[in-house]
């Protein structure tokens, strides 16, 4: 069989394959060359036969910089980056050349840092991980994992200031910190006529 090391977006059919996936057969001859997988111009149905990249638990070495072959919700994907999947690295802690350690983890870490970056940016202004779910398949309804990061990658480039979609933008800086600075700035004088003793209260007490 064949190794799939990219996938070429115009490909219709890969909402089904993934990275590290094997093309077995087509039309059920058995793929042993690269001239078994050309089809040159020839534009019939085929019938193309994968093999999953399914590795067994004691394959997947402990702590190891690798990403999980198909997570299947946006909460796996988010605990695949806070934690790992079954004793991987947290995908949060890879060094940069760990990252680039192949071009299907360098390809793979791409596309799922657009949905990591969001829910680090939702979870961050206050929503819980389960919140920050909801929020996204509010704008991208129930689309598999590849269509939503898919449409994160289009709406990057659809939206430059936000750089994702406006409803799941969230600002960094914490929503009390413009305010803090601005009293940080407030001169130590006193209001020249306070008429009542509520007011002189308050400029005692709050200012």
């Amino acid at each position: 069989g064949a190794i799939i090391f990219a996938i070429d977006a115009t490909c219709t059919f890969k909402d089904y394959i993934e990275v590290g996936d094997r093309l077995i057969t087509v039309d059920g001859n058995v793929i042993s060359k690269a001239e078994d997988i050309s089809g040159g111009n020839d534009r019939r149905v085929r019938m193309i036969g994968i093999a999953k990249n399914m590795p067994r638990p004691h394959e997947v070495v402990a702590n190891s910089a690798t990403l999980s072959n198909n997570p299947r919700t946006l909460m796996d994907l988010w605990e695949e980056f806070k934690y790992g999947i079954d004793g991987r690295k947290p995908a949060q802690q890879f060094t940069k050349s760990e990252k680039n350690a192949s071009s299907g983890i360098r390809q793979l870490y791409w596309r799922r840092n657009h949905v990591w970056s969001i829910m680090d940016g939702l979870v961050g202004s206050g929503l819980t991980p389960e919140e920050a779910c909801e929020e996204i398949r509010e704008v991208y309804f129930e689309m598999s994992n590849t269509k939503i990061i898919s449409a994160m990658v289009a709406d990057k480039k659809r939206y430059p200031e936000t750089k994702c979609h406006p409803d799941l933008y969230r600002q960094k800086e914490a929503p009390c910190t413009k305010r803090m600075a601005e009293v940080s700035f407030r001169s130590a004088t006193l209001s020249s006529n306070p008429r009542t003793l509520h007011e002189m209260g308050r400029e005692f007490k709050i200012g």
